[in-house]
């Protein structure tokens, strides 16, 4: 849980990167980075897995919801301290808000189950599975896609700050990523 949360910083900054320049804030994306690293440190636990992704996914989340809102007040011209204290009674009113419209949730349905089966609860497990089955079970040509995009991902922002003339032309490696992950 402690790895998690130190991973819950670095994995908020590209959150924030990535809302700040595409506006979509890759929440799924960034907590199976934490997956992949929890796969590897204790392979074959799916609780552990998920647990720890849930807890990074959620940074990501929060941070890019206020990187979100805080462009909309700077672009307002709203003072960036009234929005930090409107922020704050948010998360105390929210902390309750969401517990509760939870417990009621549990209590009417099973959760996963038919009424709710979350398509992205079980991306996630998918993932966690993977990881604990092992790279093995991937389709065929899987590591080649994911290698060639690592490298592409990689080579963009080198080439561009090589080359400035080149580099204001390229694309944003984040915004393709997330374009590929839609």
């Amino acid at each position: 849980g402690i790895l998690a949360v130190f991973l819950s910083f670095l994995i908020a900054s590209i959150a924030v990167r990535a809302t700040g320049e595409t506006d979509i804030n890759p929440i799924g994306a960034m907590g199976k980075i934490t997956q992949v690293v929890y796969g590897a440190l204790d392979p074959g636990k799916i609780p552990t897995n998920l647990m720890a992704a849930g807890i990074t996914a959620a940074g990501a989340s929060q941070s890019g919801d206020l990187m979100h809102d805080l462009k909309a007040g700077y672009l307002l011209k709203v003072s960036i301290r009234k929005q930090v204290i409107a922020q704050l009674c948010g998360v105390i009113v929210g902390v309750f808000a969401a517990a509760a419209v939870y417990r009621l949730l549990t209590a009417a349905y099973p959760i996963p189950g038919d009424d709710f089966a979350g398509p992205a609860v079980m991306a996630w497990h998918a993932m966690a599975e993977l990881l604990a089955k092992g790279i093995k079970s991937l389709p065929a040509h899987a590591m080649t896609a994911a290698s060639v995009g690592a490298v592409v991902g990689l080579a963009i922002p080198i080439i561009g700050s090589m080359n400035k003339k080149i580099g204001k032309w390229l694309p944003s490696p984040i915004a393709l990523g997330i374009a590929f992950m839609v």
